[in-house]
């Protein structure tokens, strides 16, 4: 699988993002917990779309990928090709229009 991010966006009203919770998985407190970390209060929200590869690749585990990160750039390309979505294009634009509808005008 490989993932696109779609729209991206910081959210710095703590409502507003428990409002998406039946869109993640997530729990309220961990929402609120990850709200509160480091200097500014705040959590970015990013829209993904999940595309399944043709057939499987395995990656070395690099001892730069490891530890604590929240992406990492891999150092080897896989072809994306013949990938498909995971989620049907009427089901994508569901999810999507309701993500839209709850935080307002599409993410910058």
């Amino acid at each position: 699988y490989w993932a696109e991010i779609t729209e991206a966006r910081r959210l710095i009203d703590l409502p507003q993002a428990l409002g998406l919770r039946d869109l993640h998985v997530w729990t309220d407190t961990t929402i609120a917990e990850r709200f509160d970390w480091g200097r500014e209060e705040g959590i970015w929200v990013l829209i993904l779309r999940v595309y399944r590869l043709p057939q499987a690749v395995e990656l070395p585990m690099l001892p730069e990928y490891g530890g604590c990160k929240s992406w990492i750039e891999l150092q080897a390309s896989i072809d994306t090709r013949g990938s498909v979505p995971v989620v049907a294009d009427s089901d994508w634009n569901h999810y999507l229009g309701a993500i839209t509808e709850r935080l307002g005008t599409s993410a910058a």
